[in-house]
């Protein structure tokens, strides 16, 4: 099933049919019923086009979800593989976050793109314009492609129709593909740049019918006087309200300008918190032509390989029928919707990543994965030499000191590690049983925020540790012992760096008052 139907969603559509692969399109436009004939002339098949549709709900997992939508008054089921979300972004003017007065020459930047894809409306706006002004980035940062139409338009209207172009901004980023070739070549056909503050700009209309810009230049530090006869805003493209209902009925994560696709390294390039469910182009904030041609690419990918679980079955969650209670922490917990209502809560083990957050979470200890640590503990514990026991998370904490010990730095011999598949699998139970096992000192290690493949394991294990710290400072342990770090996989110089530091610490505090008998070796 695809949600949407703009250019990527058609594309990806087509894709789909070529490869023999049957397809929904479920599109919010009341119209879009009728897109299939194109599909009918082209690649001698069509999809079923659902439209003027919402999403009510999507249970499942990857290769069986179960998708409700809404169409006028009436619900329609349908049982699908896979999901993607390519959904068109829409723009939202800056002119409210300007404050700028009412003047009949100020526009968006998309009411000047329309008018040059309409000839007939194209005259409205340049008529008897001499000089433009393009704002860009005053407030908040610039998007990139945002930024090349604002370039792009400012050259067209210098060089096409010899309208003198200004770009006021704040801070000029070209990093995106092309921009800098772009920027160097409206320089050289006369498009004027400056740098401002939209505080230090002050507008008013002259008797003329032009608008008159007074403001202070930065860099040669001056107030100049600019008249002009055309204002264009810039943009910024925001989730449409399909997107955001869609991302929240399906339990998506989304990231911080509500696109559905969470700020995680490991979501890139197309994958959400769900197996199965894909987001593309705009639906996850990648505007560019090449962008959104990669993310087609990714896709087909996705879905015409074949599906290879990295997690064996031994190491995925499993719950025991008899110790349930049916409290569903567990179905509130899973960051992946791993756990289904059947009726009582099972772990779908298709969705599962084996990451031990409801194992963690779960008040009557009813869930199993693999080995736990409260198991393997005591065999560490039981060396003599050990005085410091590190929780390490396998995606970041363990490959860093390997790292380490290939870069040299000597391996210490206080120091014993358990692999934890991620940190919010880490039990306060756990710690503090390593300390009554012997421990002088406990690292929790995990990986930095935004980088935690289960997204949030990494702030589970922070608020364990921060409510420990303060238990273990008022049974006389000492707070100190007890520490929370975060490393990236390939700092291992860092991870060496954390371990000495550490170790300095608990020469300085001496053995626990659990330990203390205990002859140091």
């Amino acid at each position: 099933m695809i949600l949407g139907s703009g250019p990527v969603a058609r594309n990806l559509a087509g894709s789909l049919i070529t490869e023999g692969i049957p397809v929904v399109m479920a599109c919010r436009d009341p119209e879009a019923a009728a897109m299939g004939a194109s599909f009918q002339e082209s690649h001698k098949s069509d999809p079923e086009v659902i439209s003027d549709a919402t999403v009510q709900s999507c249970t499942g997992v990857a290769g069986d979800f179960s998708v409700e939508l809404a169409s006028g008054n009436l619900k329609i089921e349908r049982h699908v593989r896979a999901v993607i979300l390519s959904e068109e972004s829409v723009r939202e003017s800056n002119a409210s976050r300007y404050s700028l007065p009412l003047f009949p020459r100020i526009i968006p930047l998309s009411r000047l793109r329309t008018a040059f894809e309409s000839p007939d409306t194209q005259g409205e706006i340049i008529s008897s314009v001499k000089t433009c002004l393009f704002l860009n980035g005053l407030i908040g940062e610039s998007h990139p492609e945002i930024l090349r139409e604002v370039m792009h338009f400012a050259l067209l209207l210098q060089r096409e129709y010899q309208i003198r172009s200004h770009v006021f901004v704040n801070n000029l980023k070209v990093a995106g593909d092309g921009l800098e070739a772009l920027y160097r070549e409206t320089r050289i056909a006369g498009v004027i740049y400056t740098k401002v503050t939209e505080s230090s700009v002050i507008m008013e209309k002259t008797d003329e019918g032009r608008i008159r810009l007074t403001y202070f230049d930065e860099p040669i530090r001056l107030t100049l006087t600019l008249l002009t006869d055309l204002i264009i805003i810039d943009e910024k493209a925001i989730p449409s309200g399909f997107l955001m209902a869609s991302a929240q009925k399906m339990g998506l994560e989304t990231g911080l300008s509500g696109f559905a696709q969470k700020e995680n390294v490991h979501r890139l390039p197309v994958a959400t918190n769900r197996k199965g469910i894909l987001v593309v182009g705009d639906s996850r904030g990648g505007f560019s032509k090449k962008e959104r041609d990669a993310d087609t690419a990714s896709a087909m990918l996705a879905l015409t390989s074949p599906r290879v679980d990295l997690i064996p079955l031994n190491e995925k969650a499993r719950i025991h029928e008899g110790r349930c209670i049916r409290c569903l922490t567990c179905f509130r917990a899973c960051p992946y919707h791993a756990i289904l209502l059947n009726p009582r809560p099972v772990v779908a083990l298709q969705a599962c990543e084996g990451c031990g957050i409801c194992m963690a979470e779960c008040p009557r200890d009813a869930i199993n994965l693999g080995v736990s640590s409260k198991e393997t503990i005591p065999g560490y514990l039981n060396e003599p030499s050990l005085s410091i026991l590190a929780f390490c998370c396998t995606r970041s904490a363990i490959p860093a000191l390997e790292l380490a010990s290939l870069m040299g730095y000597p391996v210490s011999k206080t120091v014993s590690a358990i692999r934890v598949p991620c940190a919010g699998k880490i039990t306060p139970e756990e710690i503090l049983m390593a300390f009554k096992g012997g421990a002088d000192g406990v690292m929790v290690i995990t990986c930095h925020q935004g980088n935690c493949h289960s997204e949030k394991g990494n702030r589970l294990a922070k608020d364990r540790v921060g409510y420990l710290k303060h238990f273990l400072k008022e049974s006389g342990i000492g707070e100190g012992r007890l520490i929370y770090c975060t490393l990236a996989s390939n700092m291992g110089s860092e991870a060496w760096g954390l371990v000495r530091s550490f170790e300095s610490v608990l020469s300085t505090l001496g053995r626990t008052p659990l330990n203390r008998e205990r002859p140091v070796i």
